[in-house]
């Protein structure tokens, strides 16, 4: 299966919106200028001699278009040969990428809708988009910090940052004694992140080895500090080979630590400071004498710099680094950056590095809900991608900037599954900084690592793993609001089953299939599970009353089903729904609990509940001959066309009508319609 992406550049005077829960950036900041992402279907392939004469060899259609707009040039996403296929294919990856491909275009005033829509019309393209805007976050940064005390340094920290006291009254008041393990590192005492996440608890299992690779995509790092050298990872077919040679065939010649894709080159050395301050959260050498100590002391870092000195950086840009991360042996992957616009090219390049890594992304700064729907203060909701998706863990703090998933990991709002999913501690976060130096700094680009590094510790100890079960353990083990290093390592896992989800289904002779539950229908309710920890054998569900139902309102027809096994962090659900009658005198609006009890073979039970909500509409359909008013405090259901013949239908504002797929409403001999 071959798949295309070009990179279109230009030139354009318009402002593009696209379909999304919320804009919170600069509008300029939304997608690079002049830039598209085209992803052509399979068995499409660009031919490079046609390339450099600006045909694609693709379509008429295509290449009339790219003559309208003045290519200026053709270039692939990814190399075409070298190690994005050959490294990806000893990985056992299954997308190709030796047709993973960027084009550059050049015209003023280009309409940039209409443009995509075109490439969107041709048969040969799958989807057309902006080259999205990916940020490092508003990171706060204060002065480098100083030595001080531990109670100095807890002081500052409740003092500067506010921490959101429902959520979590004193962060500090869990933590006992210092245990055996304190490392000689002289900042080590301000480094409260590690405390507040159990660290050195976690440490007397494991400090960590060397033997895990973590992918840092950011602004860089600066390899050379003297915190990081010895834990920087290096290609070793480059670093033992010949100097301006590409000795490993990869296509990028000398990439002893990594890559520069933003100056492509082999130096991804920080021009901004974040990405080194990330690296040393994960992985500043412990018990060294120098500054901090990582949450894991000996773990490789593999220097990606996919973002710009201004903390900027694209989809496309990001996407390269994700497959070199993902090809180069990469067992996790930190992004410590967001946009609020989901970027199909990046989604997937990241799904098909989940195949072999851990990925861990931050929620974001904004104090925003994940969604959907309006935020608990009435803001609107938006995820920041990627850490919302299913497949990426996706870290908040516990403090007021945060983004956050106002439902929790355990459901989701979205039919896609969005979510964030465990906390860690981001504010006032004391780490590495360029030229040897150290700095506190605040944001979930600061939480993301200390995941990223307790993952590598969970990586040490177990070489043959479960991502998804560690996946679990990453939000179940929490102690007062923050992950917890030591429980993650050491918990014995056991099944942890929560509805995910459940859908209405009324598709029987005489319901009116739109998936709400219909006064006197009998419709089918399918449960989605989601399994929190270990995997769970031979689940069953069954629904019952609540205690003080109505009984006479619902009658349980088919009031158990079997759902089988449920793997660690899957959704599923029964092939054979429940099945439930609704009374005919259920009044409109009304709710209904209903308990679900679900088990397996082991004896392990969980209790739930589900909410239906009743409705009690008056069905319309057919000839209409007399006048009719409808009002706001009705609903109705619009089963069957309706043909007003020489009447009036006069609609009150607020009234909602329910329309059965294909049906509407006609007017004959002089009828009408009077919407107010």
């Amino acid at each position: 299966m071959k798949k295309l992406y070009f990179l279109l550049f230009i030139a354009m005077n318009v402002s593009i919106v696209y379909s999304q829960n919320k804009q919170i950036d600069d509008i300029h900041n939304k997608w690079v200028p002049n830039q598209v992402i085209v992803k052509f279907k399979d068995n499409y392939q660009l031919n490079n001699r046609l390339m450099s004469v600006g045909k694609t060899g693709t379509s008429q259609a295509f290449d009339d278009l790219a003559a309208n707009t003045k290519i200026k040039k053709l270039e692939r996403v990814f190399a075409q040969d070298g190690f994005f296929v050959r490294k990806a294919k000893l990985r056992g990856m299954v997308r190709k990428y030796e047709n993973l491909t960027t084009v550059t275009m050049v015209k003023d005033s280009v309409n940039m809708n209409e443009l995509i829509k075109q490439f969107q019309a041709m048969p040969e393209v799958e989807y057309a988009e902006p080259n999205y805007i990916f940020s490092t976050g508003n990171t706060t940064k204060p002065n480098p910090v100083q030595l001080i005390s531990l109670e100095e340094e807890k002081q500052n920290y409740l003092t500067n940052i506010k921490i959101d006291n429902t959520k979590i009254k004193s962060p500090f008041r869990f933590l006992a004694p210092a245990p055996a393990v304190t490392p000689s590192d002289p900042l080590f005492a301000q480094q409260l992140n590690l405390q507040l996440i159990n660290a050195q608890k976690a440490w007397e299992v494991t400090k960590g080895d060397s033997s895990v690779v973590i992918a840092v995509l950011d602004t860089g790092i600066d390899w050379q500090h003297p915190d990081l050298a010895a834990n920087i990872w290096t290609n070793p077919k480059e670093l033992n080979g010949k100097t301006g040679v590409d000795d490993d065939g990869n296509g990028l010649v000398d990439d002893i630590r990594g890559w520069d894709f933003v100056n492509n080159d082999n130096d991804p050395t920080d021009d901004n400071s974040h990405g080194t301050h990330v690296a040393g959260i994960i992985a500043a050498r412990g018990d060294n004498g120098i500054g901090i100590t990582g949450v894991n002391w000996y773990a490789k870092i593999m220097c990606i710099k996919v973002m710009q000195s201004t903390g900027r950086g694209d989809a496309a840009t990001i996407a390269k680094g994700v497959e070199y991360a993902a090809a180069n042996g990469a067992n996790i992957i930190n992004l410590s950056l967001g946009g609020y616009y989901e970027s199909l090219t990046l989604k997937a390049a990241l799904e098909n590095a989940y195949a072999n890594c851990f990925i861990v992304a931050a929620a974001g700064n904004d104090a925003t809900c994940i969604g959907p729907g309006k935020c608990p203060d009435g803001s609107p909701s938006a995820p920041l991608y990627p850490g919302a998706y299913s497949f990426v863990m996706g870290v908040q703090d516990n403090a007021t900037y945060s983004n956050y998933d106002q439902d929790g990991a355990f459901s989701s709002g979205y039919t896609n599954l969005l979510n964030y999913d465990t906390y860690a501690p981001g504010s006032s976060v004391t780490s590495t900084i360029p030229n040897g130096a150290y700095a506190a700094y605040t944001g979930t680009s600061m939480s993301t690592p200390a995941v990223a590094g307790i993952a590598s510790l969970y990586m040490s100890l177990n070489k043959s793993y479960d991502k998804e079960l560690l996946f679990t353990e990453m939000i179940q083990q929490q102690t007062n609001g923050f992950v917890d290093a030591y429980k993650v390592l050491t918990d014995v896992p056991k099944p942890d089953l929560h509805i995910a989800k459940f859908d209405i289904v009324d598709t029987a002779a005489g319901d009116n299939n739109n998936g709400r539950p219909d006064a006197g229908e009998n419709i089918n309710l399918r449960i989605y599970l989601k399994n929190f920890s270990a995997k769970a054998d031979s689940v069953s569900i069954k629904v019952s009353y609540e205690g003080l139902a109505d009984t006479s309102l619902v009658h349980f027809i088919q009031d158990s089903c079997f759902v089988g096994s449920v793997s660690p962090n899957a959704v599923t659900f029964s092939q054979s729904p429940l099945n439930i009658a609704i009374a005919n005198k259920v009044a409109h609006g009304a709710d209904y609990k209903i308990n679900v009890a679900i088990k397996d073979n082991k004896g392990n039970k969980w209790s739930n509940q589900i909410v239906i909500t009743f409705q009690n509409a008056i069905t319309l359909g057919g000839i209409i001959t007399n006048d009719l008013t409808l009002y706001p405090n009705k609903y109705y259901n619009v089963t069957d066309n309706v043909i007003l013949n020489g009447c009036k239908l006069i609609i009150k504002p607020g009234t909602v009508l329910n329309f059965s797929q294909g049906k509407g409403l006609r007017t004959n001999n002089k009828g009408a319609v009077i919407a107010l």
